[in-house]
C-alpha cells in the first residue's frame, strides 16, 4: 500500500502536535531550501 506523500506528512505533524500554520511554514522552509540549493553554483 502506497500512502500519498501529503497523508504521510499530516501523520507526522499530528504526531508532533504542530498546528496548521507551523505546517505551512516547514513547507515555506523546505520550498526555500530547495530552491536555494538548485541556485547553488556547480562546483
Amino acid at each position: 500500500m502506497m500512502i500519498d506523500r501529503r497523508e504521510l506528512d499530516n501523520i507526522i505533524f499530528y504526531a508532533l502536535g504542530l498546528t496548521t500554520g507551523e505546517r505551512d511554514a516547514v513547507y515555506e522552509a523546505l520550498s526555500s531550501s530547495s530552491q536555494n540549493a538548485s541556485n547553488a553554483p556547480r562546483r
